[in-house]
């Protein structure tokens, strides 16, 4: 469902796509494949020297992958996306990797997160701890605040695909304190609506066009 959002909200292919925090490349590989032209950056050079060395790469012909720091990104006016997917929670410095995004950006590009809201800081405490990583909360609020002043003129923000998975499918809602509640006849509906009109601005998608 992440995917299936990710894809509608992008312009159409062919077009220039920088993905942000790529890792080692499989969304990477999924745009080429769908006909982007891809640049996959991230600050790796561990991630960044498999996915060169990825045979899946060669065969499309479409994709180039940069070892460097989303924070300080180089790029003017070359792409017509930016794509966080689970990178931009790890931001040092949320401000200037959105603000290099816009920079990066074509006149009417677009920029997508897709990132863990509210409380993911709190649950991710021990993986914090353990793997000395920056797991932080990055609430759409704060995404869009903060690109409303990097220059984008429009900025929306839509309800995170996990949450309407566990909305629509789940037997039973992760808190226990709602479980009773989920056997009243209407109540995922209620939920749902709940969800999109207002939870959204704490763990949701967010899409700014530039």
């Amino acid at each position: 469902m992440d995917m299936g959002a990710l894809f509608s909200l992008l312009p159409p292919p062919p077009a220039r796509i920088l993905e942000c925090g790529c890792g080692t490349g499989w969304l990477c590989y999924f745009l080429a494949r769908k006909g982007y032209d891809v640049v996959g950056q991230d600050c790796s050079s561990d991630a960044i020297q498999l996915a060169r060395t990825n045979a899946l790469f060669t065969e499309t012909g479409k994709v180039e992958f940069l070892c460097s720091d989303f924070e300080e990104l180089g790029f003017e006016n070359e792409f017509d996306a930016v794509v966080f997917y689970a990178a931009l929670h790890h931001a040092q410095r949320a401000r200037e990797a959105i603000h290099g995004a816009c920079r990066a950006l074509r006149k009417g590009g677009v920029f997508v997160a897709v990132e863990p809201g509210r409380g993911h800081q709190a649950a991710a405490g021990k993986t914090i701890e353990k793997c000395d990583v920056g797991d932080r909360d990055m609430p759409p609020r704060l995404v869009v605040r903060e690109g409303r002043r990097a220059g984008f003129t429009e900025t929306r923000i839509y309800q995170h695909p996990g949450q309407l998975t566990s909305t629509l499918y789940a037997e039973r809602p992760h808190s226990k304190a709602l479980s009773g509640l989920w056997r009243i006849p209407g109540m995922r509906v209620i939920f749902l609506l709940a969800s999109i009109l207002f939870y959204k601005r704490f763990n949701g998608l967010v899409w700014m066009k530039k």
